[in-house]
């Protein structure tokens, strides 16, 4: 049987399995992956490569490499161009790992990855037009249009959580503008506006850590919101309805067939509900035949199976590069 190695590369963690063609993951092994630059983030992948075949092998016989990777990503060309969204050192990624393992390489980035996992083990089974919105640390979207991953000239396409949609238009946000939907509805966002309402709210029993560096629990927030605490009420709702106005915004704008829900937020069944509650009230949701439905795969194995899914995509000729 045919298996696909694949690597999850995120801003904290690598993932490396070897995947089936259906998207199991037959064995996998998880390495740290805090890397500074892009020269050291190659050197602990290829490291990590090392050990996985010596700690994990293989029990079948893998046929090609996928890779999905935070930061920039030529995927035409299989190069590496940052970490974050700045360039920096064009790194042939695709060529090492090839010249490494033995085996042709494919690389997306992390959100693209996980839209093709939706279109060809999630969602796409039924329909070839949709809207993947990753809920996490993050907000951010892959966009599937006549079963293409829409890429943009940059590998740039799905920034959505730097949309600004009328909510918090005070909020500076990392990019540089104010009122970015990312600072509302995220992991990030979370922690910004608890930070920015608490002053208003000093007898929360939310957590704010003092060092900047560690954010408010997104878990901890929507729990106290569902007894009734006003700040993370208020966190809550506002988050909400900066998701409906997005969402009604996206599918004017790609006219999908289902908007799927995945990343960590989305598995809150609280969330879930009130966004889809929420997006009734809209006459544009009559033209989304399959409606708004939470992704099949778990946030801690997306990443993996969307990895998994670009080298299953190019082995199979589904990709023109």
């Amino acid at each position: 049987m045919n298996t696909y190695l694949a690597l999850d590369l995120g801003g904290t963690k690598l993932m490396i399995a070897e995947v089936t063609a259906d998207g199991e993951i037959l064995c996998s092994k998880q390495y740290k992956s805090a890397y500074p630059n892009q020269q050291e983030g190659v050197a602990g992948i290829l490291e990590s490569l090392d050990d996985y075949c010596q700690s994990v092998g293989f029990k079948e016989t893998p046929v090609m490499i996928g890779m999905g990777l935070t930061g920039k990503v030529d995927h035409k060309k299989g190069i590496w161009r940052s970490l974050g969204h700045i360039d920096q050192d064009l790194i042939p990624l695709a060529d090492i790992l090839t010249k490494k393992m033995g085996l042709p390489a494919v690389l997306d980035n992390d959100m693209h990855s996980a839209a093709m996992a939706e279109l060809l083990l999630g969602c796409g089974k039924y329909c070839d037009d949709f809207i993947y919105l990753n809920i996490g640390t993050g907000l951010a979207a892959g966009l599937v249009s006549d079963r293409h991953v829409i890429h943009g000239v940059n590998n740039m396409s799905g920034e959505i959580g730097h949309t600004s949609i009328g909510i918090n238009q005070d909020v500076s946000c990392g990019c540089g503008k104010s009122g970015c939907c990312e600072r509302t509805v995220s992991g990030i966002g979370f922690d910004a506006q608890a930070r920015r309402l608490s002053p208003s709210y000093p007898n929360s029993p939310l957590c704010i850590p003092e060092d900047p560096g560690i954010r408010v629990s997104g878990y901890e927030v929507f729990e106290l919101a569902s007894k009734g605490d006003p700040l993370c009420t208020r966190i809550v709702e506002e988050g909400i309805e900066a998701l409906v106005i997005l969402i009604t915004n996206m599918i004017r704008y790609t006219d999908p067939a289902v908007v799927v829900m995945g990343g960590g937020m989305a598995m809150n069944d609280m969330l879930c509900q009130r966004v889809k509650d929420g997006l009734t009230h809209y006459s544009v949701m009559r033209n989304v035949p399959y409606g708004i439905i939470r992704s099949a795969f778990s946030p801690d194995k997306v990443g993996i199976i969307g990895a998994a899914s670009l080298a299953i995509a190019k082995h199979r000729g589904l990709l023109s590069y």
